[in-house]
């Protein structure tokens, strides 16, 4: 970069070093980078860089292509200064890939048409080309739309004459007829194609020039189709019925590139969706691929929706069509593979997609499990349900994926709400294994609790009861929830599951002399009465200590009432302790109470405890 900046200052100090000498050698040691080329520009003159172009573009760096570094030297100098140089410039770039016509079309490109006009004979004659040549080069770089409004400065400056005595011509003859003629016809008229094309514009029909626009083509050189309908736009008013026309006469890439322009054209008849819909009304959807790039790039310069057009198509096409060439589209689209899915999900209804998923999935690159998210987003969940076989097999997902997208998606109540019916579809998940994977996503609330006790059975929640009471929220205690569950199940399901229960709430260090109590309390000692030994049995004590706790949590009156009830359950239990237990717990004994105890206890137990069970008697015994 020192040497680049010092060139000047070393040619002054060497006898014959000239700065173009200099600047072929740098360009042999180093290779040329956009910061080096810049500098380049910066220090040396157009005339050393011309001399030197064909070794600066053959070695330039990795980051930095022909048409880059040619803009960073067209951006340094004025146009009076390139075309000046142009005779160096056509014999640098002689040979190699990049010729002098590439390095014109980046000029042209770079100053404008406009800017050109004064250097289009000293172009023709440099290249040593005809003015047919020319226009075709200029039709290269700016389009025909660019060339039609400018063609009479052109034919101007290259001293042509407009063409406008051919209607003598033309007044004998059928278009069909003079498209045989018109190769000599330019030749004896020394005509460029674009001045016929024109003079055939002005004299013939729309209509007519539709119906041949092909053979015109032919008979043309240099003319595309694509050219034709961009000067029949420029030139007539095309309405909705010449559209229908000019669709069928004209292939689809000459439609596409005009596509901004039939629009435009159209807009005080048709909106674009209406010219779209017309398009793909005359054509298959293998064809609208085929240009895709084109109508896309020509939607975009007039702000159509992209969706929106995709859209246009998914309801336009069957869905084997659309499936077959989905890939294309969306990698042209640049549409996601999900949104995609989605829209022709809503496009052919859940029904239609669900009988072909497997079809889909084959020949449409989209992750299965964000497609399945999409069903489960759109659809409704019990549609989604009762065709989840199908949809797990052909999306090839596990259980686990098919829970963890319900989880995502939808919410806790609507999955809860189908637990056993998603349970029955998935092999190999348990209603545990998704009540747990529940619990795990969500906090607790009495709502969600109560949406689980009536869906799930009573061994999936024990199975979960400790992972249920630790995520419970703020608004709910445990004994709240505990309630709940034994509200919803009874007491002949809680002792079925008494011990797995005490197990759970050992697990989170809750008191099971607290939840016995609750548990007893809320059922009663008249339900309670039947299940004392099961309850026993799940707390490992004896037959006397469930008696003793039964003693604490219900009145002395209440238990003497069932005393047989309770010795016929408890059968393993000692009276004589019983009676002692009773004894010790009153406060005093009643006329009734007492009663009670002489029919329920053998009188030598009463005697031998006579003391303690008189001394608590009232006064009225």
């Amino acid at each position: 970069m020192d040497i680049v900046e010092s060139a000047r200052d070393i040619v002054g100090q060497l006898l014959d070093i000239t700065p173009a000498d200099v600047l072929s050698a740098i360009i042999e040691r180093a290779e040329v980078s956009r910061a080096l080329l810049s500098s380049i520009v910066e220090n040396f003159d157009l005339e050393d860089i011309a001399e030197n172009l064909r070794e600066i573009l053959a070695n330039l760096d990795w980051d930095l292509d022909v048409h880059g570094a040619v803009d960073i030297i067209l951006r340094q100098f004025q146009l009076d200064e390139i075309m000046q140089l142009l005779g160096k410039f056509v014999d640098e770039l002689s040979e190699g890939a990049y010729s002098i016509v590439d390095f014109l079309d980046d000029v042209m490109w770079k100053f404008g048409i406009v800017a050109m006009f004064d250097y289009l004979e000293d172009i023709m004659t440099r290249l040593s080309i005809g003015a047919d040549e020319l226009i075709n080069m200029l039709i290269d770089s700016f389009g025909v739309d660019i060339i039609l409004q400018y063609l009479a400065e052109i034919y101007s400056r290259l001293g042509l004459e407009d063409v406008t005595d051919l209607e003598s011509l033309f007044a004998q003859y059928s278009l069909y007829e003079i498209i045989s003629m018109l190769g000599q016809l330019m030749s004896d008229l020394h005509m460029t194609s674009i001045q016929m094309l024109l003079a055939l514009l002005e004299y013939y029909s729309l209509t007519d020039i539709i119906n041949y626009a092909s053979e015109i083509a032919g008979a043309l050189a240099g003319i595309s189709m694509g050219d034709i309908l961009a000067a029949i736009i420029e030139k007539f008013e095309v309405t909705g019925t010449e559209l229908a026309i000019i669709i069928q006469k004209f292939d689809l890439e000459a439609i596409a590139e005009n596509l901004k322009e039939l629009i435009t054209e159209l807009a005080g008849e048709l909106n674009a969706s209406e010219v779209l819909d017309t398009i793909m009304m005359y054509t298959t959807l293998a064809e609208i691929v085929g240009v895709l790039d084109i109508i896309v790039e020509e939607l975009q310069e007039i702000s159509y929706g992209i969706e929106e057009f995709f859209s246009e198509i998914i309801w336009k096409y069957s869905l084997a069509d659309v499936v077959s060439y989905l890939n294309n589209m969306v990698n042209v689209l640049k549409i996601s593979a999900e949104e995609a899915f989605r829209m022709i999900l809503k496009r052919f209804g859940e029904l239609m997609i669900f009988s072909n998923i497997e079809y889909i999935v084959s020949n449409f690159s989209v992750d299965a499990l964000k497609a399945f998210k999409v069903i489960l987003e759109e659809c409704v969940i019990d549609v989604v349900v009762d065709n989840l076989v199908d949809l797990a097999g052909a999306l090839k997902l596990s259980a686990t994926q098919i829970l963890s997208a319900f989880l995502d998606v939808r919410t806790i109540e609507e999955i809860i709400s189908c637990a056993d019916d998603i349970v029955d579809k998935l092999t190999g998940l348990t209603p545990g294994d998704l009540l747990s994977a529940i619990i795990e996503r969500v906090t607790i609330t009495e709502e969600i609790l109560l949406d689980i006790v009536q869906n799930f059975d009573l061994a999936d929640i024990v199975e979960n009861l400790k992972e249920i009471l630790t995520k419970l929220a703020d608004s709910i205690g445990i004994d709240d929830a505990l309630d709940i569950i034994m509200q919803q199940f009874g007491l002949a399901g809680i002792v079925e599951f008494l011990g797995d229960i005490i197990s759970e709430l050992n697990e989170i260090s809750y008191s099971i002399d607290e939840f016995i109590a609750d548990m007893l309390t809320r059922f009663g000692l008249n339900a309670a009465i039947a299940y004392l030994q099961e309850i026993a049995a799940a707390l490992n004590i004896s037959p006397l200590e469930i008696f003793n706790r039964i003693i604490e949590i219900f009145s002395l009156d209440t238990i003497l009432g069932k005393l047989g009830d309770i010795f016929r359950e408890l059968t393993g239990m000692n009276k004589a302790d019983a009676l002692v237990s009773i004894i010790s717990s009153a406060q005093s004994l009643s006329l009734t109470m007492v009663t009670t105890i002489l029919n329920n206890f053998d009188l030598d137990a009463v005697v031998a405890r006579y003391t303690g069970c008189f001394a608590r008697s009232t006064e009225t015994i």
